[in-house]
């Protein structure tokens, strides 16, 4: 849950747009050092908002070919290498995921580690970089 929680899909949309607006304005006008860029980013929290609506899409699943059951990581491991930090957003992307399908809606190892993923799957398809 996320302090983005109780907001309409509407009111989390118009936000969202709100920040990338804000954010797209300072990258345009470059007035900031990066560094100090960065940070106000962070500060808009967008990344908590994406990972709001990421978590109140309804998953189309599809079948997973060979190569994607071999990358196939159950749940529960998936979340302990995020908490360790043996799993990282830099270290490749993924999809939430049932034994034999795959989902459209990306995993965030950084989601999982504040516990702001979703529970509504049993396994993560996790593709390294």
């Amino acid at each position: 849950m996320t302090k983005y929680s109780k907001l309409s899909n509407e009111k989390l949309q118009a936000l969202i747009e709100e920040k990338e607006l804000y954010i797209d304005k300072l990258f345009d006008e470059a007035t900031l050092p990066w560094k100090d860029y960065v940070k106000e980013v962070e500060n808009t929290n967008i990344w908590e908002m994406y990972v709001e609506k990421r978590n109140r899409q309804t998953p189309k699943m599809r079948n997973a070919d060979e190569f994607e059951l071999n990358c196939r990581v159950s749940y529960k491991s998936f979340k302990e290498s995020c908490k360790c930090y043996s799993i990282t957003d830099d270290d490749g992307s993924g999809y939430y995921g049932t034994k034999t399908q795959i989902s459209d809606i990306p995993v965030s190892p950084r989601g999982f580690y504040h516990n702001m993923e979703r529970k509504d799957f049993d396994y993560v398809y996790w593709f390294n970089k």
